[in-house]
């Protein structure tokens, strides 16, 4: 099985249609989703809450700093963010 991991920055609506793509493309493979969240609004975050809801069971939201972003790089918070995955696949 696969975990797919991605990073939101403020677009759940755009986030939600990736998920769906990859999810649809993989239909049987993908059985966790793990979102860095780098949002600043409520809003969002209650959006991305929402979209967590209707992914596979054992998904979650990482709170991400968008500062530690910028300090310890993209790859390495990708890295970290796959410490959370539940599958050898990401």
């Amino acid at each position: 099985m696969i975990t797919l991991i991605t990073l939101t920055q403020g677009n759940p609506i755009a986030l939600k249609r990736t998920i769906d793509n990859v999810i649809e493309s993989f239909k049987g493979l993908v059985n966790q989703v793990v979102i860095g969240d780098l949002c600043v609004f409520e809003y969002d975050k209650e959006e991305l809450s929402k979209i967590l809801c209707e992914c596979p069971n054992n998904s979650n939201i990482i709170d991400t700093k968008f500062n530690k972003l910028f300090e310890i790089g993209f790859g390495a918070t990708l890295n970290r963010l796959s410490e959370f995955a539940t599958n050898d696949l990401c």
